[in-house]
This record gives C-alpha cells, sequence and structure tokens, in this order.
C-alpha cells in the first residue's frame, strides 16, 4: 500500500489511459494525484513553486511534443518514470511491465513502489 500523503502527477494524452492509471493509483491507497493532459501543462505544475510531486508518471508520447524547458524540468526531477501504452480492447495491459521498461529513477525510499 502507497502512503496516503504521496504526491503523484500522471501526465498523459489519452484520457482513458490516464484514468486507468490514476485507478491503479488510488486502489493502492494513495488519493494526492494531479493529471495533465499536455507537455504545457506538465510543464506548469513542475514549475510550480511549493511542495513538489514525490513521483511523476509520464507516458513517453507525451514527451514528443514537450519543449525543452519542459525536458530540462523533468531532468532536475529525481523520481520520474516514463511508461509506454498499455492499452488493449480498452483494458490497461500490464501497467506494471509498461512502467518497468521506462524506469528512469523510482526513488527507493519511497515505500510501496518497489
Amino acid at each position: 500500500m502507497l502512503p496516503k500523503t504521496l504526491r503523484i502527477l500522471i501526465a498523459d494524452a489519452n484520457q482513458q489511459l490516464r484514468l486507468s492509471v490514476e485507478k491503479l493509483i488510488n486502489h493502492a491507497g494513495c488519493y494526492g494525484v494531479g493529471v495533465v493532459a499536455t507537455a504545457d501543462e506538465l510543464k506548469a505544475l513542475l514549475g510550480f513553486p511549493g511542495r513538489p510531486f514525490d513521483v511523476v508518471l509520464v507516458n513517453c508520447r507525451l514527451l514528443d511534443q514537450a519543449s525543452t524547458d519542459t525536458l530540462d524540468l523533468l531532468q532536475q526531477h529525481s523520481n520520474v518514470v516514463l511508461y509506454r501504452n498499455g492499452l488493449y480492447s480498452g483494458h490497461m495491459a500490464d501497467p506494471h511491465s509498461a512502467i518497468r521498461e521506462g524506469l528512469c529513477g523510482l526513488p527507493s525510499a519511497v515505500p510501496g513502489l518497489h
């Protein structure tokens, strides 16, 4: 189970996939989830002053439209997970393997993420 205070940001242009990932996280007991649909929204939230997100989940396809500034902000964040699309017949197809393929720096100190 994930800590309830964990703040997670999901960046994905596909609304159905965004909701599927959010439901998985909610089911694990974490409700501090933010969602964005564009690279500009991702940039705005990553650059927002205050408490940073503990984990940022980004669909690789969203990075195609990302500016250099957005990519720089992602590189400064230490807990970014890139994942590929994983929808087949309207259901998420093994999200764990899709996420494992693109790990960029999961925090070992955050319980419940490994």
